[in-house]
């Protein structure tokens, strides 16, 4: 069960009014050495400082990679939650983490928390409460499901993501 303090302040936050959708699934791109990383080693990731974000058995957690704004975060986790998303209901989740209900949980920062999902056709990562939505099936690389694209904001700004899941595609 998440405890109190962590759904009160999920329930607090609001995000933009629509999902934004890939613009561009061009090659996966390289890290650059320079920019920060917040990768944990797999003891510690997913976890940040969230007991709910994993359990203690490493050996049973499913894997997830994933880089944005030139940060990389790697997450093993596995265990149960229940995400809401009062602005956004279609996202909201309540069930098993990792593979087998093909959703990750983590923070990118101290004060950013990501929810990762996918389906066979799609994935999305929603970024404290917006929405990122890669709306075309993933390219299977060996054992990994991975997604790639670019979105534009309204300021010009733009923002890519690169998703690489360590779980067999999921028949829906």
């Amino acid at each position: 069960m998440r405890n109190l303090s962590t759904l009160a302040c999920g329930l607090a936050l609001i995000g933009c009014t629509r999902p934004q959708t890939a613009t561009d699934a061009g090659p996966t791109p390289t890290r650059d050495t320079a920019a920060p990383s917040t990768a944990s080693a797999p003891a510690d990731a997913g976890r940040e400082g969230d007991p709910d974000d994993a359990t203690e058995d490493a050996g049973s957690r499913d894997h997830m990679h994933l880089t944005t704004d030139g940060v990389t975060k790697d997450v093993w986790i596995s265990g149960w939650a229940s995400i809401p998303h009062p602005s956004h209901r279609e996202y909201a989740f309540e069930g098993p983490l990792g593979c087998a209900g093909q959703r990750f949980k983590t923070k990118l920062t101290k004060n950013t928390r990501l929810d990762i999902g996918y389906t066979a056709k799609k994935a999305f990562v929603i970024v404290v409460e917006e929405p990122y939505v890669l709306d075309k099936p993933p390219v299977v690389e060996g054992k990994s499901l991975v997604w790639a694209g670019d979105f534009v904001h309204a300021d010009g700004s733009k923002r890519r993501f690169v998703l690489r899941i360590d779980c067999p595609l999921p028949k829906t």
